[in-house]
């Protein structure tokens, strides 16, 4: 089992759900850090950025994938660096800048919403020598337009690579093993969380390409609820009126487990920042969205921040507590020309719980966003 399944094992509602590639590491945080119960009730829970019938075969296995699924295609394993240029913002301004942005692009609805991520999530490796890995998967989602479709994943693992120079030479130090063994770290005190240990193979995965039916025929999304493409397109683009339909789904806890409590500015930020990276919106629902991450006053904003692809852009950030005293950094990375996501992911700030092995400002898992919009070519 790799750290993505755990994740989907954590969280049983979500095997009924539809979602799209992406959200987030913003749920990561959440499976990992804090105990997850089950519960009996029967509803449909957010795999961010994974369409409603995406999360069932999210649970076999979670990856990405890049236009045809060229497996051939680069994929930068460690982040880039950021420069030390990089500055805290005005965050209402920044954000109100990017809603104008947003409103601006153009669109076209097609026949399919298209998403290709990149995955990546940190894991330590204990032993004489302990270094990080990260697990890398790729995935690529077609979602149809019209109801009573299928949803199409193909998916793909990519073996692991390295955060740091540091890690790849303390890999090479314990003989540069093709297999090795990794999992979250072991509870510190009974009844505390943790998973048994998984192995992860240097080489890639063949690629796998799974269709299912939409739940009830419709619904592809999760947004609070599960929701239909005619729902998503039709969503208020005043940030007030969209505020109070999205908050119409709190239930003052989180988007997670419903026996953890969730203030609803924490609720309203995952939820809103899964709505911009993941969504086919229109440029009018998208742009309200960052209107109403400029009313948050918990939210920050830093420029010149790197994805994985190398890309520059902004990022939008919350801090939240995690299990065993840490403290994690959510963030969205986004092009503020255009209003479009680059990048989820979840910064170490104060390591504990299962990243307490984790130095502070690890990027501890990430998606990032190779290419979302819509196309009249049907996956094949």
């Amino acid at each position: 089992m790799n750290s993505m399944e755990q994740l989907r094992a954590a969280r049983p509602a979500h095997l009924d759900t539809p979602t799209d590639p992406g959200t987030r590491s913003r749920e990561l945080d959440h499976a990992f850090s804090q105990p997850r119960r089950p519960t009996s009730r029967r509803s449909f829970r957010p795999v961010w950025g994974l369409g409603l019938a995406g999360a069932v075969t999210a649970a076999a296995v979670v990856a990405a994938s890049s236009g045809l699924f060229d497996t051939q295609r680069e994929i930068s394993i460690a982040p880039p660096d950021v420069p030390s240029a990089s500055v805290a913002l005005d965050a209402r301004t920044v954000l109100l800048s990017a809603a104008f942005q947003a409103e601006a692009q153009q669109e076209q609805i097609g026949d399919w919403w298209h998403s290709e991520s990149v995955q990546r999530s940190m894991s330590p490796v204990q032993g004489d020598s302990p270094y990080s890995i990260y697990e890398l998967n790729k995935t690529e989602m077609w979602t149809p337009y019209a109801p009573g479709g299928e949803q199409v994943n193909r998916m793909q693992r990519l073996g692991f690579g390295f955060p740091s120079p540091d890690d790849e030479a303390a890999w090479k130090r314990a003989g540069s093993p093709s297999k090795i063994s990794v999992g979250a770290p072991k509870p510190v005190k009974k009844g505390a969380p943790g998973t048994a240990s998984y192995e992860i193979d240097r080489e890639p995965g063949k690629a796998r390409t799974e269709r299912s039916r939409l739940v009830d025929g419709d619904k592809v999304f999760w947004l609070g609820k599960n929701v239909t493409m005619k729902e998503l397109q039709g969503l208020p683009g005043d940030p007030k009126r969209l505020k109070a339909w999205l908050l119409a789904s709190y239930k003052g806890h989180s988007t997670e487990s419903s026996s953890t409590p969730m203030a609803s500015d924490a609720w309203l930020y995952q939820v809103t920042t899964g709505l911009i990276a993941d969504m086919p919106v229109t440029p009018k629902v998208r742009g309200a969205a960052f209107r109403m991450l400029a009313e948050l006053d918990s939210v920050r904003v830093v420029e010149n921040v790197k994805d994985f692809e190398g890309r520059s852009g902004t990022a939008v950030t919350r801090e939240e507590k995690a299990g065993g005293g840490g403290v994690l950094r959510a963030r969205l990375l986004f092009d503020r020309s255009t209003g479009r996501a680059l990048q989820t992911d979840s910064v170490v700030v104060v390591p504990g719980g299962y990243q307490r092995n984790l130095p502070a400002g690890a990027v501890w898992n990430a998606v990032t966003i190779v290419s979302s919009g819509w196309t009249g070519e049907a996956p094949r």
